[in-house]
């Protein structure tokens, strides 16, 4: 008996223009504002707004196309915390308005840890952590 060669070829069919919805369970993403040091107390009444940064290939793999998915505006209650959700894995464009001022940064959400992002005003520091990795 001789040698049979099969050859199998998978297609997907992708629109142009289209890029696949992220999705990921299990993050979280936490931004808390404060004023500060050395009170350190949280800041209630700032606009939390915050966009999903991605990048995906479309067409037939020659197109880079920029994807920002901007998530509803939080506002900090008492506690000066608020949980941007959902928290996909991945890179996040955050701005806060608050007193006549806008703060704006760069945030990454890691995989499987809760991300803590504290921001401190008037001064605009910020600081990123992780936790339960």
């Amino acid at each position: 008996m001789g040698l049979v060669a099969v050859s199998v070829f998978y297609f997907v069919y992708l629109p142009l223009n289209a890029c696949p919805s992220a999705s990921a369970e299990g993050y979280a993403f936490y931004v808390k504002v404060v004023s500060d040091a050395p009170t350190d107390s949280p800041v209630s009444g700032a606009s939390v707004r915050a966009s999903y940064l991605s990048s995906c290939v479309t067409g037939r793999g020659t197109t880079t196309k920029s994807v920002s998915i901007r998530l509803p505006t939080l506002t900090t209650p008492a506690s000066g915390v608020v949980m941007v959700s959902p928290a996909y894995g991945g890179s996040y464009s955050v701005s806060v308005d608050y007193g006549g001022q806008t703060y704006g940064f760069q945030a990454y959400v890691r995989p499987v840890a809760m991300t803590n992002l504290t921001l401190s005003l008037p001064s605009g520091t910020w600081n990123e952590t992780y936790t339960n990795e």
